[in-house]
C-alpha cells in the first residue's frame, strides 16, 4: 500500500506534450526579441550566469544588464499573453 502514496517525478505523457509546447512557444518568442536582449537572457537564464557575469561578458554594465533583462522578461510576458489571449478566440 505504500508504494501507491509515494509520488512520481516523471509528467504524465499529456504534460510532456504540454511543457514541449510551452518551450516551443517560449523559443520563438525570445527568436523575436531585440538582439542584445535575447544574449542577455540566455546568458542569464540558460547559461546561468550572473548579471555581473553577464555584463563582463557583454561589455556592459551591470545595470544595463539589468534593463535588459527586464525588457526581455516583459516582451516574453507580453507576446505569450497576447498569443494565449488570440488562441482563445
Amino acid at each position: 500500500m505504500d508504494a501507491l502514496e509515494v509520488a512520481t517525478d516523471v509528467p504524465a505523457p499529456d504534460e510532456q506534450v504540454i511543457a514541449r509546447d510551452e518551450l516551443r512557444q517560449i523559443q520563438k518568442v525570445v527568436e523575436q526579441m531585440q538582439p542584445r536582449w535575447r544574449e542577455a537572457f540566455l546568458l542569464h537564464h540558460v547559461e546561468d550566469l550572473s548579471r555581473r557575469e553577464v555584463g563582463v561578458r557583454m561589455g556592459i554594465s551591470e545595470i544595463t544588464v539589468t534593463r535588459h533583462l527586464n525588457s526581455a522578461l516583459r516582451f516574453l510576458a507580453n507576446t505569450m499573453y497576447r498569443t494565449k489571449r488570440e488562441g482563445r478566440r
